[in-house]
């Protein structure tokens, strides 16, 4: 990752999920450096098991991190929050200590909100109130709509981003490289042709809409936040006046309020959204994701499953997708 694009600089943001991570991140990055470890025990300890999958994609994303610091680059903007569940919403206390670390360290401040229910929605109005009044200027991604309408009717002063989960991207990866094979009877147009506009068609974003971007303009949001997929995405120069970020090296795949982690110790939440304290399995293990086409095994975390991106993730940085930020997670956001 170069740094640098079309128009200036890339912006680099950090996006840590948890204030424990934040607060010992010098400590979570000191990882030992993979080509230290020997070939046969490499081998035996990076499998298909999903978390040594999670282990080796932390420990590439940490050494990429402290290359990219080493090479005069800094990170100028710190993404704190949770995207994918609302048991993990943090406090308003966990959230002052996170604005005061990134005030410390001279960082931009980026509150991350998810999808919610009505109580999650009472808690996350109860984040921004604090946040509104002690940093009012601060940016809030939304990843819901019920939360996007309280931002403009109750605290317009905070910048609104619209998340990636509000993004319609095809994230499946499926005929990425290749497109498959098509009936052309009773089509009057080269074969090519078609193929071609099968591929442009998972490229597209829900922003395409003119009439979608006036809504969201209407409600303050100047900036959207996309995931990496391989097939690229197609956004015109400009990006219709938005400015972009997307994540990287973990990607959002898929996801939902049903817990199948969390149900591995109470059945219940497998099926339904309670309203029970949940004991967090998610902190200590991971479930295997039996998705296929992806160019690298997907882990399951929590609710939701992400992928670690490779190579196909250099258009967004190197100018050819006008990406202006980069929100770099060196874990995996939940």
């Amino acid at each position: 990752m170069s740094g640098s694009r079309a128009g200036g600089e890339m912006e680099l943001a950090l996006y840590l999920s948890d204030l424990d991570a934040l607060l010992h991140l010098e400590q979570g990055l000191r990882n030992s450096d993979s080509f230290d470890i020997p070939q046969f025990i490499f081998a035996s300890m990076f499998g298909d098991d999903p978390g040594a999958q999670e282990y080796l994609g932390n420990l590439v994303a940490s050494e990429w991190l402290e290359n990219y610091l080493a090479a005069g680059h800094k990170v100028s903007r710190l993404y704190f929050g949770q995207e994918f569940c609302e048991h993990l919403i943090p406090s308003c206390d966990d959230l002052e200590k996170a604005l005061s670390v990134a005030r410390e360290s001279g960082l931009h401040f980026t509150y991350v909100t998810g999808y919610v229910t009505d109580d999650g929605l009472a808690v996350t109005r109860r984040n921004l109130a604090w946040l509104a009044e002690h940093s009012p200027d601060s940016e809030v991604v939304v990843n819901d709509w019920g939360v996007l309408a309280m931002l403009a009717e109750e605290f317009p002063t905070l910048q609104p981003v619209l998340g990636r989960l509000q993004i319609k991207q095809q994230r499946m990866a499926r005929f990425t490289t290749k497109a498959p094979q098509v009936s052309m009877r009773g089509v009057n147009a080269p074969e090519a042709d078609v193929l071609g506009r099968q591929i442009a068609a998972l490229r597209r974003l829900n922003l395409s809409i003119p009439e979608y971007r006036q809504r969201l303009q209407g409600l303050g949001v100047k900036r959207f936040d996309l995931d990496i997929v391989p097939q690229g995405v197609e956004i015109p120069a400009g990006a219709w006046g938005f400015g972009v970020s997307c994540y990287y090296p973990w990607g959002y795949v898929t996801g939902s309020r049903n817990c199948y982690t969390a149900g591995m110790l109470d059945p219940q939440r497998s099926y339904v959204v309670t309203g029970a304290r949940c004991p967090a399995p998610c902190r200590r293990m991971n479930r295997g994701a039996k998705i296929k086409h992806f160019p690298q095994p997907p882990v399951q975390r929590g609710n939701s499953v992400f992928i670690y991106h490779t190579q196909y993730a250099t258009p967004y940085w190197n100018g050819d997708i006008p990406i202006d930020r980069i929100v770099f997670e060196p874990w995996i956001p939940l």
